[in-house]
């Protein structure tokens, strides 16, 4: 099987060697729990290694998304030019969801518009890891649950025949892991990685989760994380944070 390294410092031992080629994968937490850098990070080491890479942003724009990504991670800042500039990483999509977004179509024909705008640029681009950020938009949508789900499904179809291994971002309500309930159609998706922010000793603690992940395994420990300068750190049971 073919997996794919997300670079990321202990995921990948936490993934037993990466996420299955293909795959799509649900990164869902609350707010402030690192999703979009996690996804963005995934990507950027994709892009450098060789690979074909494109990140959608369907809410900030793409200059605030790389100035938030270069601020939490000022050692990436070089590469992160150089892959955005050689093309191997693609920012996309704020002005294709604000398009439709402003359309006075009905609603499944918007969230119909998106998934088929957003699996144009794939395959025109050839991309082999992409990023969605986010699900959320899908909801902001369309506000029929019949329509949201069916366009969970539709989506999940039209990424696998793009045989492309993507990342989609997920807000949750809660950060806490007491308090988390995941949507039903999270497990549409191939896998899901679940972000978590709990307090223990007055301080806040963010921690990771693999839920799911289908055609590997995978641990099911719940074990820390931290964004640093140069990159997201998950701490394993085997890692120097133990």
């Amino acid at each position: 099987m073919d997996l794919i390294a997300s670079g990321i410092t202990g995921l990948d031992s936490l993934l037993h060697g990466g996420i299955p080629k293909g795959n799509q994968i649900v990164i869902a937490g609350g707010p402030g729990t690192g999703k979009t850098l996690m996804s963005l990070e995934f990507l950027f080491h994709n892009a450098l290694a060789g690979k074909k890479a494109i990140f959608f942003s369907l809410e900030e724009t793409i200059e605030k998304v790389i100035e938030g990504f270069t601020s939490a991670m000022p050692e990436y800042k070089d590469n992160m030019k150089k892959v955005i500039d050689n093309g191997n990483l693609v920012m996309s999509g704020r002005e294709t969801a604000l398009m439709i977004r402003a359309s006075s179509k009905e609603n499944v024909y918007e969230v119909d518009n998106l998934i088929s705008q957003l699996s144009s640029e794939i395959s025109n681009e050839k991309a082999e890891v992409a990023v969605i950020d986010s699900l959320s938009v899908f909801t902001l949508l369309t506000n029929e649950l019949p329509i949201y789900k069916r366009s969970m499904y539709l989506l999940t179809e039209i990424l696998q025949r793009s045989n492309v291994t993507t990342l989609l971002t997920a807000e949750l309500s809660e950060r806490n892991i007491a308090n988390l309930q995941f949507k039903s159609e999270f497990f549409i998706f191939d896998g899901i990685i679940a972000l978590y922010q709990n307090i223990a000793n007055k301080r806040r603690i963010s921690e990771i989760e693999i839920i799911k992940m289908r055609r590997n395994s995978h641990s099911f420990e719940i074990v820390p994380y931290q964004i640093t300068p140069n990159g997201i750190k998950v701490f394993t049971k085997d890692s120097t944070m133990y």
